[in-house]
């Protein structure tokens, strides 16, 4: 199991040269802002912390030769406007000049190599080129969860020469909240693949399509499809490269009553589309027209979904239980184009107020949601890399994690580690107090448990004796429990912490909480002073004060006004 950088000890990171592996675009072109505000949190703490924080990353040419690589320049004014330090460019990633300018770093400092995409070493994940990169540093922190997937001497060769291998912060927050899910897949299981790299797109995993129930085929993956089945697909002509691929798709799924096509397109005359290269968003949207996927004409390239296949999206939706989403419906760089990707999520979104989980992955279709306006909190783990997380839902090894073994006796065990038990009810209060936490602890790390207590009333016990066999699947209180567990997942998730059980348990909620806490043996109890509903505050007067005078443990307590989203806090013994 991997470790993350905020379990080293603070003694171990001051002075010490850390190697930050990020990644930031897969091309040359715009920057990916969010990738760069992912691996923030994780220099920060370096830097707070006295570290010598390497900085290392692998940004292609935008024709993926190495006569015009970019130079990181832009990158480093970048980090200097988040950091607020300078950020020097070095003009080397390896060698004699690397290393005095390394060894010239005062703690706190922060360097940038020179781009990797200049070393066709790291590619191939050439050991010499690995061991050059490790004498740089005392530790290193993975921070490429995108590139996981891949085996370089950047993220894997440098893993055999460093002391010591760690996760940083979003790395390993991203591991947990995609794993949690990947675990605990319910059927019926429906993933949507779609994206205009189909190279990209294309799992080539068998055991993934083992878990998928239903698979529905969109963006450009639609349309190879249906030239691989002989149909006219308009303008847009796939190359031979890529029917090959669908074949293997097909072998890999093994059932092609499992793969759904599109019903419709929105099309544009080729005219136009030959224009959107010199035009893409700059000029006003081109002519568009609905088609039925099988009546595409010779003239007519599909940029998008049509309506109704929007709608049978919707009732895939409605009768999952997991979704896996890769890559978005249409050409979503145009924003003409993005509108059945924003209106499918926005689906999802309402979906989420049910029992329901999922995956969304791959950098444009993230952007493309993220751009919308749309309330993206209550959505499932989201992440840019595509293939990795794939992988991890198929439960194949990830070579860039698998590398991070911690060899260093610094590392805290498990005896170490922080519990903390955390009550949470239907009411909004629950969701404030969670925020609140996530606010004021350090709960990377620490293990969580999330506990329900429902008290039945006495006339629903009865009748829930004579209903026995059907009451989980009926009391609505159960999926109120759900539903707040999922949105305490998505707020917890953002601190990098990962909720190690979810409780629902029936009787007089004081005593669950206190037994369940003497059972876990939690170093804390955290919650809101009216964590409960109303009836229960008439009958029981605060429970959260009879917690805090009961509990063997310290109880931090969080006082949510009634109407008011102010908060204070007050605790019993308990720390930070």
């Amino acid at each position: 199991m991997h470790i993350s950088v905020n379990q080293l000890s603070p003694e171990l990171l001051n002075g010490t040269r850390v190697l930050v592996r990020i990644a930031v675009g897969a091309s040359a072109g715009p920057l990916d802002d969010s990738s760069i505000e992912a691996c923030v949190p994780t220099i920060r703490y370096l830097l707070d912390a006295g570290a010598r924080v390497i900085v290392a990353t692998h940004l292609r040419s935008a024709t993926g030769g190495r006569d015009d690589i970019p130079s990181l320049d832009r990158l480093a004014v970048r980090l200097e406007s988040v950091l607020g330090r300078s950020v020097p460019n070095l003009s080397t990633a390896v060698g004699g000049a690397a290393l005095r300018a390394i060894a010239a770093m005062t703690p706190s400092g922060v360097v940038l190599l020179q781009n990797l995409a200049y070393y066709a070493e790291d590619d191939v994940n050439e050991p010499d080129f690995a061991r050059q990169l490790a004498t740089l540093a005392d530790i290193y922190c993975d921070e490429a969860f995108d590139l996981a997937h891949h085996s370089l001497a950047s993220t894997v060769g440098i893993t055999r020469f460093v002391p010591v291998s760690v996760a940083g912060l979003d790395m390993s927050r991203q591991i947990k909240v995609i794993d949690a899910v990947a675990q605990h897949t319910e059927s019926p299981f429906l993933a949507i693949l779609g994206g205009n790299r189909i190279e990209e797109t294309l799992p080539g995993s068998k055991r993934f399509f083992r878990k998928v129930d239903r698979v529905f085929i969109a963006g450009a993956l639609a349309v190879a499809f249906l030239k691989a089945q002989g149909h006219e697909v308009g303008a847009y002509e796939p190359n031979e490269d890529s029917l090959r691929l669908i074949q293997d798709f097909v072998e890999a799924v093994g059932e092609s009553s499992k793969i759904i096509l599109p019903d419709d397109f929105v099309c544009i005359d080729k005219r136009d589309w030959r224009e959107l290269p010199h035009n893409g968003n700059r000029s006003k949207p081109p002519a568009m027209e609905i088609v039925p996927t099988f009546r595409l004409l010779p003239w007519h390239v599909p940029v998008d979904v049509g309506p109704i296949t929007i709608l049978r999206i919707g009732t895939l939706l409605e009768q999952s239980r997991t979704l896996f989403w890769h890559g978005p419906l249409g050409l979503s760089q145009v924003e003409a184009f993005a509108a059945g990707t924003r209106e499918v999520a926005g689906l999802v979104i309402e979906k989420h107020s049910t029992r329901f989980q999922s995956i969304l992955c791959g950098h444009s279709l993230v952007r493309t949601i993220r751009n919308s306006g749309l309330d993206v909190e209550h959505i499932g783990p989201m992440s840019t890399a595509g293939q990795s997380v794939i992988d991890i839902v198929a439960g194949d090894p990830l070579p860039g994690v698998e590398a991070l073994v911690a060899k260093n006796p610094a590392t805290p065990s498990a005896a170490a580690r922080r519990t903390i038990l955390i009550p949470v009810d239907d009411e909004e209060r629950s969701i404030r107090v969670l925020r609140s936490i996530s606010r004021m602890l350090e709960l990377s790390g620490t293990e969580i448990h999330l506990i329900y207590p429902h008290e039945r009333p006495l006339l629903a016990s009865a009748k829930a004796g004579l209903f026995h066999g059907e009451r989980q699947k009926e009391d609505p209180w159960r999926m109120d429990a759900e539903r707040i567990f999922a949105l305490a997942d998505a707020i917890l998730s953002r601190s990098g912490a990962v909720p190690h059980a979810r409780i629902i348990v029936e009787g007089e909620p004081v005593s669950c909480i206190l037994d369940y806490r003497d059972r876990i043996g939690a170093d804390l109890i955290a919650m809101g002073c009216r964590g409960f509903t109303r009836a229960q505050r008439l009958v029981l007067g605060e429970p959260s004060q009879t917690i805090a005078d009961r509990a063997r443990c310290p109880v931090l307590l969080l006082r949510i006004p009634e109407e008011e989203s102010g908060e204070e806090a007050r605790g019993r013994g308990a720390t930070q």
